[in-house]
């Protein structure tokens, strides 16, 4: 007989050896674990963007953008990607920006990764970008990330992807790394979901979260505030 669901949970709960489980509640171990299983059950299924490119090349300039959103996002990618070869550091963590708008699911034009980078470890990093008029609070914007990051991983599209990564910046893409989704929003975004919804030990235990798929993805969560332009700026720095 198969276990139920409860079961299956408790040996979920398992995976995260090495927690100081009286140190740590249960539900951001749970949430982790239940988020580490659907992952591995979304990268095992065959999810391939039958599209020409993953990696669309991007010459406009920022100002084309009009709507506010991608407008802070494609200024910041042309930023990194112009002034600074496109290494972006924030903390002690360095990414290379390799895409904007980066689609990774057949039939659903909108769904799209704001940037795609490699991290330190030549992993995926999911950029979501956020202004504080978006309704998307850090929780929804961490699965929008996870949404992209596993079809990206998926088999199909890792092969895809790995292949035009090692094309144009002959690097290559390392699965079995550490993954990563950056929410990255202005400082007013954070403050709004601070008084709305986000008590501070809540806000702790989400930050920095490491999901125990495999491979692994930790979310992070980072600010920058806007130019006069409306770009997001690239002193970027972590909540």
């Amino acid at each position: 007989m198969a276990d139920t669901l409860f079961r299956s949970t408790m040996t979920l709960l398992g995976r995260t050896a090495g927690v100081d489980r009286l140190a740590s509640p249960d539900w951001p171990r749970l949430m982790a674990c239940l988020l580490a299983d659907q992952f591995d059950r979304e990268i095992a299924s065959d999810r391939t963007y039958n599209g020409p490119s993953l990696l669309i090349e991007r010459k406009e300039l920022p100002e084309v953008k009009t709507k506010p959103e991608p407008r802070a996002c494609y200024g910041l990618f042309h930023q990194v990607r112009t002034k600074s070869g496109s290494l972006i550091s924030i903390g002690d963590r360095t990414y290379r920006f390799i895409g904007y708008e980066v689609p990774n699911q057949t039939g659903e034009p909108g769904r799209c990764a704001d940037i795609l980078a490699l991290n330190d470890e030549d992993g995926l990093t999911v950029f979501e970008l956020k202004l504080r008029g978006n309704d998307y609070g850090p929780f929804r914007a961490m699965l929008e990330g996870l949404d992209y990051l596993s079809s990206f991983l998926c088999s199909g599209n890792l092969q895809k992807l790995s292949g035009e990564i090692r094309q144009i910046y002959g690097i290559e893409l390392m699965r079995n790394v550490g993954h990563e989704i950056v929410v990255l929003a202005d400082p007013a975004y954070f403050e709004r979901e601070t008084q709305r919804r986000l008590q501070s030990d809540q806000w702790d235990q989400l930050k920095n979260l490491v999901i125990p798929s495999d491979p692994s993805v930790t979310i992070r969560f980072a600010q920058a505030e806007l130019d006069s332009d409306g770009y997001f700026q690239a002193d970027v720095q972590w909540v």
